[in-house]
Formats: C-alpha cells, structure tokens, sequence
C-alpha cells in the first residue's frame, strides 16, 4: 500500500537504447494490476544505469518490481 491507497504493484525498467520499446511489451504480457514503466538513458554504461536515482526509483515499495536491462 502507498500512503494508505491500494495502487497498482509497479515494474519498473532501466536500461539502456535496447529498452525503449520493452515497457509496452511487458505491460501487454503482464495483468492489469501492474503499472510498467521505463527509464531509458539511450547509450549509457551498466554504471550509469544502476545508480539511476529519480523519484520513481525511490518509491518502490517490497511489492514492485525494478528490472535492469
């Protein structure tokens, strides 16, 4: 629960050019209690994506998912 609301559990991508499209895939084979996001940082080494810090990396909650790709 996020501040006493029951929400979507989330998914949510990191990656790098290879990523951009995969968001609306993995949202087309999961159920509709997911919400699929992704931040996509086109040409970016595994450092740079991994330290990614942005509010939606820093709300996730136990029940979310966060894929590096």
């Amino acid at each position: 629960m996020r501040n006493g609301y029951k929400d979507k559990k989330k998914i949510l991508i990191l990656g790098d050019s290879h990523a951009k499209y995969i968001a609306k895939e993995v949202q087309y084979i999961v159920d509709q209690d997911f919400e699929v996001q992704a931040i996509v940082k086109p040409g970016a080494n595994n450092e740079s994506i991994v330290n990614t810090t942005n509010s939606d990396v820093t709300r996730l909650i136990k029940e979310d998912v966060c894929i590096i790709w």
